[in-house]
């Protein structure tokens, strides 16, 4: 599969030069996107600005010195995300190395007038680290904010921070071009309608279903489908997403051949714990441990089904189409997606390049209302797209997951074309997995460990699902679709079993399994992995990878990783153990692991290879269990365990240079695991809060703190 080297651009911009077009209406929009949210952003401020009488010149800071020079210009609105650990995204980097220079004078950006808008997931520590930055880096080299920034943050939504910072974007950048203002509404204005009582995604409650509204400007119509009935096309022979390259790709997409699926907990586990094993041998992907790959998985068949049918186009699933723009079509710079292929059929557009099942943005949602007969149908899709709304579109739909199936579902005057869809829903996107093996013990395979996400209807979603790749990865082994209306059947326990890499590394195969659940079931298993020798899943290697051991064996390291944190931590263990054993002579930093789970006896991944490495690489391996029966006083979570050996590691960090490794869920434990140090280094080395955090901070910036985490 080829990929070009062109990453997440939906259409082609027009080309005006390096040079700024003299219009006293003009101002240069320039967006960083690495998944597509800063692109559509900027594109939005474009229509919103264009309907204001301002001229939007956009560009991707990839085009840096091809379609503008930032020193040349006068009037700049930056919208730019934040990636990896606080990194620019991949069409930042000439742009954001080009300011960084040494070279450049203090005065070098004296003319230009900007403002900025960074996005980022207060989730991470390093929020909106690249916007920050970069606007620190624009006022160092003389640039003049006529606005100020603003930082958006996806952990709460993008839209509570980017809406009003938009709305008040466009009359500043007027005020500062001395352009007449315009009194009038950039939005139009719905007049009210008395709902019913209960909140819901169908109803709303005053004072929203009382108020007039303020909806954003429909988006002109750009895509025309037509159907080739006469023709033939062998969507197997398309490259995926018609080529176009992936976010964070760091080598083409590759097919690697499937090993083994095997089930790491207890049938009674609350949780779903898989291990995947692939070949990645001749396939050219190289890796280290701590490494991470992105997975590029398809929607599930029965949702590309039934969403076919509920636009009324089943029977036109796997006819040739030809998707073009629409003539006169007054969007700007109209172009195809790039990851969409012009040719192919509706069947592999929705399967293998849109996004159905991610929450409609706002702009989708104006749309559909073009297409929506019923009249309180009509009304509530404007209150969920209307300033006033903000609150009933995150309650609804953004932090249920509401996907566009879901909205139609509920929504059945709902009728619209399929080019809505393919003009508004976002790019299908891979999902990365932290690698949990080194290269030094398995040179051409490698391991990734995920839980399997079970998402039940309700809360407006229509329908039971899985997680998008890991109910795909799990089909894979089990055959079961990962949409199913019913829970019973779904899952067969009887197939589970415990996988355990030994801790030496002596065994292989079926030798480095331990089932506990009887011969029966291993061999079940056996036999069921027989069946994957010809099973292939597309992988790329990914940038930014930070998360690696220092090359100083002496280096003591505390690895923090609950639950299916502990999967990277199990390659730095194999890392270590190969070293060692190849280098015998040379003395080895201490090695703490914190690991917890629920239960002892359900879910302690890798449990048998966690202790075989106590005997050879892990010094001291701390394990808490939050639901098992214990004394009152024994630590329950990870922060917990760390809080009891609290001088131990102030010792390990301050006298012997250790480096601390976190891994897991971004949202709680590592929040919880941040103020666990900074309570111990105040605890014990009679620092204040605001001093511990300071420490850490350092600890951070000497790359001596990593992390690697995830929501």
């Amino acid at each position: 599969m080829n990929n070009p080297n062109e990453s997440f651009l939906h259409g082609q911009r027009s080309s005006e030069g390096a040079m700024p077009v003299i219009l006293n209406n003009r101002f240069l929009l320039l967006y960083g996107s690495q998944t597509g949210q800063a692109k559509a952003i900027a594109e939005d401020i474009a229509e919103k600005a264009e309907a204001k009488g301002l001229h939007a010149d956009i560009h991707c800071l990839s085009q840096t010195e091809k379609k503008f020079k930032i020193e040349r210009e006068s009037c700049v609105v930056l919208v730019i995300s934040t990636t990896g650990d606080g990194e620019p995204p991949d069409t930042a980097l000439k742009f954001v190395r080009h300011l960084k220079k040494k070279t450049l004078k203090n005065d070098y950006l004296s003319t230009l007038n900007y403002t900025l808008l960074g996005l980022g997931d207060s989730n991470y520590t390093n929020f909106c680290n690249c916007g920050k930055t970069l606007n620190q880096r624009l006022l160092e080299l003389s640039a003049k904010p006529f606005y100020p920034p603003g930082w958006a943050d996806d952990a709460v939504g993008l839209e509570v921070v980017a809406e009003p910072w938009i709305e008040n974007l466009i009359p500043a950048i007027t005020h500062f071009l001395k352009l007449p203002l315009d009194n009038n509404q950039s939005a139009r204005s719905i007049g009210c309608k008395k709902e019913s009582d209960t909140g819901s995604l169908m109803n709303s409650v005053p004072p929203l279903s009382e108020s007039s509204l303020t909806v954003p400007i429909l988006s002109p119509e750009y895509l025309k489908v037509d159907f080739l009935d006469t023709e033939t096309v062998n969507v197997d022979e398309l490259p995926l997403q018609n080529g176009c390259s992936f976010p964070s790709a760091a080598s083409p997409v590759v097919m690697a051949t499937v090993q083994s699926i095997r089930t790491l907990t207890a049938p009674s586990s609350v949780k779903k714990t898989l291990v995947v094993t692939i070949s990645i041998a001749g396939t050219g992907i190289t890796y280290r441990a701590g490494d991470a790959i992105s997975v590029v998985c398809p929607n599930p068949p029965e949702e590309v089904e039934a969403l076919l049918k509920r636009l009324g186009l089943q029977d036109k699933a796997d006819t040739p189409i030809q998707i073009s723009v629409i003539e006169g079509t007054k969007k700007k710079s109209a172009a195809v997606p790039k990851h969409v292929p012009p040719k192919c059929t509706l069947r592999h557009l929705f399967t293998t390049c849109l996004d159905f099942r991610e929450p409609p943005k706002k702009a989708l949602l104006r749309a559909l209302i073009e297409y929506t007969s019923d009249a309180s149908h009509q009304r509530r899709l404007q209150e969920l797209c209307s300033k006033q709304g903000a609150g009933d579109y995150t309650c609804f739909i953004r932090e249920p997951s509401v996907g566009v199936l879901d909205l139609l579902d509920c929504f059945t005057s709902c009728m619209p074309p399929v080019t809505c869809l393919i003009e508004h829903l976002s790019r299908l996107q891979p999902r990365p997995y932290s690698v949990c093996t080194s290269s030094r013990r398995y040179p051409d395979s490698l391991q990734f460990v995920f839980n399997v996400v079970e998402i039940p209807a309700g809360s407006g979603r229509s329908y039971h699902r899985k997680g998008l790749c890991t109910g795909w990865l799990e089909g894979l082994r089990s055959g079961v679709s990962a949409m199913s209306k019913a829970e019973d059947g779904g899952d067969n326990r009887s197939e589970d079993s415990k996988f355990s890499m030994t801790g030496d590394g002596d065994k292989t195969g079926s030798e480095a399994m331990n089932t506990g659940f009887g011969d029966s079931e291993q061999l079940s298993l056996q036999m069921q992995n027989l069946s994957l020798n010809n099973v292939k899943i597309p992988i790329f290697a990914r940038t930014n990878q930070n998360f690696h051991l220092p090359d100083d064996l002496t280096i003591p390291l505390i690895l923090i990783g609950p639950g299916t944190g502990v999967a990277p931590l199990i390659g730095f263990l194999q890392e270590r153990a190969e070293l060692k054993r190849k280098n015998p002579e040379v003395h080895h930093g201490e090695v703490w692991l914190f690991y917890g789970c629920r239960h002892r006896d359900r879910d302690y991944l890798f449990r048998d290879t966690l202790e075989a490495f106590v005997t050879s690489v892990v010094t001291r391996l701390c394990v808490s269990f939050s639901r098992d029966d214990q004394p009152a006083d024994a630590p329950r979570y990870v922060q917990g365990n760390m809080r009891r050996h609290g001088s131990d590691l102030v010792t390990l960090i301050q006298d012997k240079g250790a480096c601390v490794y976190v891994c897991g869920d971004a949202r709680n434990m590592a929040k919880d695991v941040n103020e666990a140090f900074v309570d111990i280094f105040a605890e014990h080395k009679g620092l204040t809060k605001d001093d511990s955090s300071g420490l850490l901070m350092k600890l951070r910036l000497e790359k001596r703190y990593r992390e690697d985490v995830w929501t």
